[in-house]
């Protein structure tokens, strides 16, 4: 088989197949090696070496190919770099587009896997399970795929809904250029389009005033200038961050919010009803507890409930 259609077997520009095998398991394993071509070229000075010094065998892992996904066995060389001015003096050959450099899964899985979370709103986590990745990863490829592809700027908005929501436990993430740690929180706060579509165009993480004022403060005046109303919970700390922030805004309370302090009002007073007139706990056969499944009803809104009461 000639380089070409190798490459074209695999479909990844410069990884030529020299073999393919099945293992003990059955499975596929592919034998490949870096083309001629593209072999030795420092990264650091553009300068091709002739002067090997060893061979390395990487195992990057890749999308599905026909029935299984096969193992890839990359053997491939470090070369040292002749040019005396070059500050890479060892490099290792790589695929800058398809397999980078100390790369462990190849671009276009990344690619899919984001694509996959992204486009067909999948979780991270079932996503990671298939192609074999963390789910940090997979997070990660998720958001440089929608970096690429989001507005740089958020919609015009008349109504601004803010709420916050949980997604997992906080840690801390390094930066892989500065390596600069920061802390993550294990809430963020979203921001809605309430006047338009209803969609999120914005998170935020962490669930402080700060967070959110320096959000809304990073924002073009103009674009602040056309929000006339913004919809929260119960939050003073949000509520606190719409004042500094959106001084012209009215503050509303969201129906949700509402109906759940209404629920939790009546709920409160029968429990004290119940107490007061028996001495103990309210059951289902009591009457100030008989429509207490109302607002668990099929079809039934809460707020429709609280009506009924």
């Amino acid at each position: 088989m000639d380089q070409s259609s190798s490459s074209l077997l695999l479909d990844i520009d410069g990884l030529v197949v020299d073999r393919v095998v099945r293992n003990d398991a059955g499975r596929r394993v592919v034998h490949c090696s870096t083309d001629p071509q593209l072999a030795g070229w420092c990264p650091e000075c553009g300068e091709q070496s002739k002067s090997p010094k060893a061979w390395v065998t990487t195992r990057p892992r890749d999308v599905r190919l026909g029935e299984d996904k096969p193992i890839l066995l990359w053997r491939k060389r470090k070369w040292r770099c002749q040019v005396d001015s070059c500050e890479r003096k060892v490099f290792t050959e790589c695929l800058p587009e398809q397999i980078p450099a100390r790369a462990r899964i190849t671009t276009r899985a990344r690619r899919l896997a984001a694509e996959a979370i992204g486009d067909h709103t999948r979780p991270v986590s079932g996503v990671a399970a298939e192609f074999g990745m963390d789910w940090r990863i997979a997070h990660d490829a998720f958001v440089a795929h929608s970096a690429a592809v989001l507005p740089d700027a958020p919609p015009p908005v008349t109504v601004l809904g803010v709420d916050e929501t949980r997604r997992g436990k906080a840690h801390y993430e390094t930066d892989p250029t500065t390596g600069e740690k920061t802390w993550v929180d294990r809430f963020d706060t979203g921001l809605v389009d309430l006047s338009g579509n209803g969609g999120l165009f914005a998170q935020v993480n962490g669930r402080t005033s700060k967070v959110l004022i320096e959000w809304l403060q990073a924002q073009d005046p103009d674009w602040l200038a056309t929000i006339t109303h913004i919809s929260m919970d119960t939050s003073a700390t949000y509520a606190r961050a719409a004042r500094l922030a959106l001084p012209n805004a009215v503050v509303v309370v969201d129906r949700f919010h509402l109906v759940a302090l209404a629920n939790k009002a009546v709920t409160d007073y029968r429990r004290e009803l119940a107490w007061a007139l028996r001495g103990r706990r309210g059951r289902k056969s009591d009457p100030e507890w008989g429509v207490f499944g109302l607002d668990r009803a099929p079809g039934l809104r809460p707020a429709a409930a609280c009506r009924v009461r």
